[in-house]
């Protein structure tokens, strides 16, 4: 399925590594609230999420260090409702297509907190996150207005902010 449900966000922070032994990171966050359940041409949100994600775990690079946090799936009513269910790690597609298709929306949409829960969760690979970041910027130099390019442009202190917000 090619949908992507604009409910679903995944992070894309993927980063080249800086040494043989750093792994870049990335941690997929997937909005887990009531609101899933609505349809888009009869399908569920939450199954076509459950489906993207599904295929989005074989075509993924393997050297990937992935992660899943997840909002609105525990409690109704509770904009808190924020899990890290698998941090970045090697070998982790597995459980996080389980814990996908395991997810019964239930709650609020508490998305902001969310993407600050994952950027905390990121902090450790910063420097991956802004050299790649870098690459990403350079990429679209000169081809979109300088304006848009400065709110690509990462820094510690904006890692650093959306980690604490």
């Amino acid at each position: 399925m090619t949908r992507l449900p604009t409910a679903l966000a995944v992070m894309a922070l993927l980063a080249s590594p800086l040494t043989a032994q750093e792994r870049p990171a990335a941690i997929l966050v997937l909005d887990g609230s009531g609101s899933m359940w609505g349809q888009i041409d009869g399908t569920a949100k939450i199954t076509i999420a459950q489906d993207v994600i599904g295929g989005l775990m074989t075509t993924l690079p393997a050297d990937l260090d992935l992660g899943l946090t997840v909002y609105g799936h525990r409690r109704k009513g509770d904009c808190a409702d924020i899990e890290t269910l698998v941090m970045p790690g090697p070998d982790t597609r597995g459980a996080i297509t389980g814990a996908v298709n395991g997810i019964k929306p239930k709650g609020k949409t508490p998305m902001a907190d969310a993407v600050v829960a994952a950027a905390k969760a990121l902090r450790d690979h910063q420097d991956e996150l802004l050299e790649a970041n870098a690459k990403d910027v350079a990429s679209v130099e000169g081809k979109k207005p300088d304006s848009f390019i400065d709110r690509l442009k990462l820094t510690p202190d904006r890692i650093e902010g959306m980690a604490s917000a």
